[in-house]
């Protein structure tokens, strides 16, 4: 995602809408599922992991039309693989959550700025190279995440950085150079799950959506074009390994962490 910023500020190309997609219904083939799950009261995040992934051809073909549409655009072989198997798997953990699952090819639904919906469930998801995250709601409330891998080279941190909000430019700047990168990739996961979780995503603006670099300070807000603050997010952060991640959601919630087995995806 940091790596389309920048090549979109490049071609001077942000665009500040995204059309809404009509989704696609069908009836078959459907997975086998269990009995419903419940994530009341907290949010689990499911990690997904895209290292070891399933053959692809048979999931390709449970996919909705405009999925497979989308996987074909894909010119290296493992991201379109990780592109198939990732949506698989994040159809299959949403209809674990269903009281009356639905088919699995049938597509999202997609807000005016793109982001996914699918019945009433509030959930988000993500990835970065072969991690895929999923973050799943218990209720109503709007809940976000990104993932980025903080060891990514070809990163201009600098050229991303004048998009942020003023403050949060002068936050970085107070970091050591050590330090900074990290500084950086916390503020961005954030700042993305901010902008995905409040629905209008990029093209709500990176200089509207003010969150901290702070390990300890977990909040964000979004400043409107008049200047008003709307609504404060709850943004904590975690990592595995070469990845850090940030969820945000309207109030403080637990969170839990599930590994989705790949051995759930049966052909």
């Amino acid at each position: 995602m940091i790596k389309t910023i920048m090549s979109m500020r490049e071609s001077n190309i942000i665009s500040k809408t995204r059309p809404e997609r009509t989704p696609i219904v069908s009836q078959e083939p459907r997975l086998p599922i269990k009995a419903p799950i419940s994530a009341k009261g907290r949010i689990e995040i499911w990690l997904i992991k895209l290292d070891q992934i399933a053959p692809t051809a048979c999931l390709r073909a449970i996919l909705s039309p405009e999925e497979r549409n989308r996987a074909d655009k894909f010119l290296r072989p493992i991201d379109r693989s990780r592109f198939i198997f990732s949506r698989v798997a994040i159809k299959k953990i949403l209809i674990s959550y269903l009281d009356n699952p639905r088919p699995i090819d049938q597509d999202f639904s997609y807000g005016p700025w793109g982001k996914p919906y699918w019945d009433n469930l509030s959930f988000n998801f993500s990835h970065c190279q072969n991690l895929a995250l999923l973050a799943v709601g218990g209720d109503s409330d709007p809940v976000g995440i990104d993932v980025e891998n903080i060891n990514s080279r070809d990163i201009d941190l600098s050229g991303v950085s004048v998009f942020f909000h003023p403050k949060e430019q002068i936050l970085l700047r107070g970091f050591t150079a050590h330090e900074r990168r990290k500084a950086f990739f916390r503020l961005w996961v954030r700042k993305e799950a901010v902008m995905k979780a409040d629905g209008r995503g990029l093209s709500l603006g990176l200089e509207r959506t003010l969150v901290s670099p702070f390990k300890e300070d977990n909040w964000g807000e979004i400043e409107e074009i008049n200047g008003s603050v709307t609504k404060r997010w709850f943004t904590p952060t975690f990592a595995f390994g070469d990845f850090v991640a940030a969820a945000a959601m309207e109030k403080p919630r637990p969170l839990t962490f599930k590994n989705f087995d790949r051995e759930l995806i049966e052909f």
